[in-house]
């Protein structure tokens, strides 16, 4: 079938494969990441670091602050933004989530952003 197609045709279709096998590569990659991040830990997570960027779907996206979070309860938190001149908050909430009885993991943290402002 592949021997049938026009030189353009054959072209074309290369082109979309590897566009297709790139993104299967990173796919893969990205799971195998966020399974490692999720499940490897050896010990307790001690804080949270957050990145926030302005997107941008036709130039690079840019940098708008950094926040650290420790890992632990806590109620409605507002904290500045680091990394740029302007003044960026970052408000959120903490919570521990138990899983029930018999599960293989104990619980979750779960990390509620509120809102933010400054961006």
């Amino acid at each position: 079938k592949y021997n049938g197609l026009t030189e353009a045709e054959r072209q074309d279709r290369t082109k979309f494969w590897r566009n297709y096998v790139g993104a299967i590569d990173r796919l893969a990659w990205e799971a195998a990441r966020a399974y490692r991040h999720r499940f490897s830990t050896d010990g307790d997570w001690r804080e949270i670091q957050i990145s926030v960027f302005d997107f941008d779907s036709m130039t690079n996206n840019d940098f708008i602050g950094r926040a650290v979070i420790p890992v632990g309860e806590a109620p409605k938190t507002t904290l500045m933004l680091g990394g740029r001149k302007v003044e960026s908050t970052l408000t959120y909430s903490m919570t521990w989530r138990p899983f029930p009885a018999g599960s293989r993991l104990k619980g979750s943290w779960r990390l509620r952003i509120v809102g933010a402002q400054g961006l």
